[in-house]
């Protein structure tokens, strides 16, 4: 009898799975404990954010969000963080006081002073903007660069981190603020 490895194979695997549990038809069945909850007033999709027991869907603020990532504190506002992909993210501005969105910002490296927000930059790609979206500087980068870091020094001095895929070493720069 000749052993044939295409056939035994597949049969091998198969059998190892089955015997581990690896899949089960009664995974894909629903169990008799579990009762249909109909969610109806409830947000079923989207990405969830919530405050004071309400919920906010990011997706609606912004279709490109797929996740939550944080909340910050930052004075009387949340900073709501969520996931659109890996150089740019969501920046969703939430006042406490009359619990709404005040501002949409789509990019990376949000920075503040103190707990003051209306301070804010952010960078999108080698660009930097302040929290009103106004252009404060536009960096000649090569393209294997990118803005990996933005800080605050003071109330006009802003620190800029370049890191370059193509080594280790970070070129920090200072940007002066009017």
């Amino acid at each position: 009898m000749i052993f044939n490895k295409k056939i035994w194979l597949p049969v091998i695997l198969s059998g190892l799975l089955s015997a581990c549990g690896a899949y089960s038809s009664a995974d894909t069945a629903a169990s008799p404990d579990e009762a249909f909850v109909n969610t109806t007033n409830e947000i079923t999709s989207g990405v969830i954010f919530t405050y004071n027991n309400k919920e906010y869907d990011l997706q609606e603020r912004n279709p490109d969000v797929n996740a939550f990532m944080a909340e910050i504190t930052a004075g009387s506002a949340i900073v709501v963080e969520g996931h659109i992909g890996p150089d740019n993210g969501y920046y969703g501005i939430f006042d406490t006081k009359t619990e709404t969105f005040v501002k949409d910002i789509e990019g990376a490296n949000l920075t503040w002073r103190d707990d003051d927000i209306s301070t804010a930059a952010y960078t999108l790609w080698s660009e930097i903007y302040d929290y009103d979206g106004d252009l404060l500087a536009n960096l000649d980068l090569s393209e294997s660069e990118y803005i990996s870091d933005l800080s605050w020094g003071d109330s006009r001095h802003l620190s800029v981190e370049i890191s370059s895929i193509d080594n280790e070493t970070r070129d920090i720069r200072e940007i002066v603020v009017d």
